[in-house]
């Protein structure tokens, strides 16, 4: 475990995004705006005891994309609480 490579852009919501990448492999760990903190479940050894709440950004998803029928789908990002 060391430091990540950072790649920083404006979303779409003009928003300063953060993501955050192994310098080794180029694989995805974090993703981050002052709101939000994404984690890549992908990046962790045992990703089976996590189990996805919501879909964002499914307006891109590929037409083939399955997902479980009880989590909620966003068109894009999902509304921030006003606590954020």
């Amino acid at each position: 475990m060391g430091a990540t490579t950072v790649f920083t852009a404006q979303s779409d919501s003009g928003r300063i995004m953060c993501r955050e990448f192994c310098p080794n492999c180029g694989s995805p760990l974090f993703a981050s705006t002052p709101h939000l903190l994404a984690i890549a479940v992908a990046s962790f050894d045992d990703p089976l005891p996590f189990k996805p709440t919501m879909a964002i950004w499914f307006d891109r998803a590929p037409v083939w994309t399955q997902l479980p029928s009880d989590i909620a789908r966003h068109p894009r990002n999902p509304p921030l609480s006003s606590g954020a």
